[in-house]
């Protein structure tokens, strides 16, 4: 899957946080597809390593910045976070597993679909245009947050 603008959510930061976890999910993607020798499952643990490590300091950035422009859904994203990374732990569990492969491919698509395209670009959209038109020269985040 590529970046488009679709998936902004209107901050550049986050867009920027989304466009690495895209690059990520699409390196572990390539990756996963080819897990025959030592090489390929080097990559796949790299880069499974680093979209697990990346989505966890993403999820806490995020809530953070919508418990500063006051997104009153933050609890439900805790929840959506928390849930999306317990599951991808699960998967990584079943690794040895002949629907491995299956699984993990239908979470990263379902992470895009359902998390970024759907949770992260509804409401939350308004409320970071919202917060931004009155807050034009405050940043949004914390550079300690990425």
């Amino acid at each position: 899957m590529d970046w488009r603008e679709s998936l902004s959510v209107g901050d550049p930061h986050v867009d920027a946080m989304h466009k690495k976890i895209i690059e990520s999910i699409n390196a572990v993607a390539r990756s996963a597809k080819s897990l025959n020798d030592n090489a390929s499952v080097l990559e796949y643990t790299k880069a499974m390593n680093f979209l697990r490590e990346y989505s966890l300091i993403h999820f806490r950035a995020e809530e953070l910045m919508m418990k500063k422009i006051g997104y009153p859904h933050i609890k439900v994203q805790q929840e959506l976070h928390d849930s999306m990374s317990y599951e991808l732990m699960q998967i990584e569990g079943r690794r040895s597993s002949c629907m491995f492969l299956m699984d993990l491919l239908k979470f990263l698509s379902n992470y895009l679909t359902e998390h970024m395209l759907s949770v992260d670009n509804s409401e939350y959209r308004a409320y970071v245009a919202r917060y931004r038109s009155r807050h034009p020269n405050e940043a949004m985040h914390d550079k300690s947050w990425s």
